[in-house]
């Protein structure tokens, strides 16, 4: 069919700006992922605990906040 083209070291360069930019968002995301994380720990086991959930709802929050803490 034609000629294949054979490329070698020096004709090949490649721009690893997109690939910096996306790095550092996902890290960004991480960042966020963490504060959240942090959050939910500090606000959303207290609920159990406050009052506001009574009887078998407030059990049920328990075992799974329990599972969760224990879940990486």
């Amino acid at each position: 069919m034609g000629t294949k083209l054979m490329l070698n070291y020096h004709e090949v360069t490649t721009d690893f700006t997109t690939l910096g930019t996306a790095a550092a968002a996902w890290d960004a995301m991480a960042g966020k992922f963490e504060s959240l994380r942090t959050t939910y720990e500090k606000k959303v086991p207290s609920t159990t605990t406050s009052g506001a959930w009574l009887g078998q709802a407030q059990q049920v929050r328990e075992t799974r906040l329990r599972h969760s803490s224990t879940t990486p």
